[in-house]
């Protein structure tokens, strides 16, 4: 699989084969001792992947992961990424996230090139005055 780490194609066949994914284990699982925080890149690719080979579960596991890493610094990579492979959920609270802080965050410029996420934006906003 071209493009992706060794580490990311681990984690992903780790999860096809044992339904398990030691960087998205949150539970005191047995992974616990040996799991480092994954990048948000890391947790795109593994996303991506998901998307890719259509595996709905890892798919939903590494968005509730974003969702929960969701800030100011990235809201814009994720909800460009949520857009680009369909993740609903990533993609509502990054648009929720952007509204919630619209006095301090500005609106991201490729967030307003793409007409389809402007005029969701600008609908959520409409609401909020």
């Amino acid at each position: 699989v071209d493009g992706y780490s060794e580490e990311t194609i681990r984690e992903f066949l780790t999860f096809m084969y044992t339904d398990k994914c030691p960087s998205l284990s949150t539970d005191g699982d047995e992974y616990e001792e040996y799991r480092e925080e994954p990048t948000i890149d890391r947790l795109q690719d593994l996303m991506e992947l998901a998307h890719k080979y259509d595996v709905c579960r890892l798919f939903s596991l590494t968005e509730t992961v974003l969702l929960e890493r969701l800030t100011r610094e990235n809201v814009e990579q994720l909800l460009l990424f949520a857009h680009r492979f369909d993740a609903s959920r990533l993609r509502e609270q990054s648009l929720q996230f952007i509204v919630d802080h619209r006095d301090t965050l500005p609106v991201p410029r490729d967030i307003l090139s793409d007409p389809e996420l402007a005029c969701e934006l600008y609908s959520l906003m409409s609401r909020v005055y």
